[in-house]
């Protein structure tokens, strides 16, 4: 796996589609936790939460535990979260 530095690089500027990417790993660091996605390129891509997803959408990453990611939103006027556990 190739890790990628630069999120906006590799996908232009509109980032990924959820289905695009797979939860791999999630890490605990002094700056707090980093959710590890890997695309279908098997580039490794580290995620914070607050860090956008995609842009055309408007998601975002709301929030990083042990063992899941939750993934949001907004859908007239409402913030929908996703959740995706690590397999």
């Amino acid at each position: 796996m190739r890790i990628v530095k630069d999120k906006q690089s590799t996908e232009d500027k509109r980032g990924y589609e959820l289905e695009e990417l797979k939860l791999v790993g999630v890490l605990k660091s002094d700056k707090g936790m980093m959710a590890m996605m890997e695309n279908a390129q098997g580039e490794g891509i580290f995620y914070r939460k607050g860090d956008p997803l995609n842009n055309k959408i408007g998601m975002w990453v709301a929030d990083i535990s042990n063992s899941s990611v939750v993934f949001a939103y907004k859908m007239k006027g409402e913030i929908k979260k996703v959740v995706v556990d690590l397999p």
